[in-house]
């Protein structure tokens, strides 16, 4: 659906004061521009992730972003603060973005940030959209600031008795020179033991000290990080510091936790129920969509 069609559309909702639902964009999925000498690209919300990989690989470059799914967009990721292991080395999506087009409930499209790295003037709006889940409005295109492809990514995988023994392991790893991109203990089937996955990136000699360095820790090298794929639903904002312990208190269940991140998926809420700012929300809610048209938060 085009912008203007759109805008048409909230405009109509917001007069005759109709909730609005789930819109599609895909039909107007594109990229926008795409500068490579500034790294810099400017796509519409409904292309997905994987199109965009594709197109921006044959300029050796790419957007470090990796949430599982081969059709999830850029919309779903920025409504839903969406990524992958690839988190710990690179950021989520919040550390790419440099610029957002918005559109509000009423239709009118609002935009935060530019088109370029340097970009300073103003507040810096787009922020608040990121994990809002469209309840402030619906993003229609956005702008982010690219890496050159990697000469080499090795993924690790180092299958632990149990918590003590990947503790141990990530403490080593930790507490080396070398300097991962990945950092995820998970546990995929009831019953099996934990792992530690690892990676490292880079050219293929910054890659190949690194294996080097942590050569007897036992790593195994992993076509790639499937495990995500079958992670539980439930995800908590954990410690750190408190991840052997919660490992321990699931027993033998299933998990996937962020380990340099702090978060965990389970099969039930683990640690401590973080402390949402509802007062904020709401007057967010408020301002942004005052008439109530757009899903709430929660």
């Amino acid at each position: 659906m085009a912008i203007d069609q759109l805008q048409e559309r909230l405009r109509q909702h917001s007069a005759d004061r109709t909730p609005i639902g789930l819109l599609n964009l895909e039909e107007d999925a594109a990229i926008i521009s795409f500068v490579p000498e500034d790294m810099t690209v400017k796509v519409a919300a409904g292309l997905t992730l994987s199109k965009l990989q594709a197109e921006l690989a044959q300029a050796g470059q790419w957007l470090p972003l990796d949430p599982a799914g081969e059709s999830v967009t850029i919309k779903q990721i920025i409504d839903g603060n969406l990524y992958g292991p690839r988190r710990y080395g690179y950021g989520a999506i919040r550390e790419h973005l440099i610029g957002m087009e918005m559109l509000l409930a009423d239709g009118r499209l609002v935009q935060s940030g530019g088109n370029v790295v340097k970009n300073v003037a103003g507040y810096d709006l787009m922020k608040l959209f990121v994990g809002a889940r469209q309840s402030l409005g619906i993003v229609a295109n956005a702008t982010f600031k690219l890496q050159p492809l990697l000469e080499r990514t090795a993924i690790l995988k180092r299958p632990c008795r149990d918590s003590v023994e990947v503790a141990e392991i990530t403490d080593r790893l930790m507490n080396s020179e070398v300097c991962p991109v990945i950092l995820d203990w998970f546990r995929v089937d009831e019953g099996v033991a934990v792992s530690l996955c690892t990676a490292f990136a880079g050219t293929n000699a910054e890659v190949g000290w690194q294996l080097q360095e942590i050569a007897g820790l036992g790593f195994t090298e992993m076509d790639g990080t499937d495990y995500q794929r079958s992670q539980p639903a439930v995800k908590s904002t954990i410690k750190p510091s408190s991840l052997r312990e919660l490992v321990d208190e699931l027993g033998n269940a299933p998990f996937v936790a962020r380990a340099g991140n702090g978060v965990m998926w389970s099969e039930r809420p683990l640690g401590q129920p973080s402390r949402r700012p509802r007062d904020l929300e709401r007057r967010l809610k408020e301002t942004f969509d005052p008439l109530g048209l757009l899903p709430r938060l929660d």
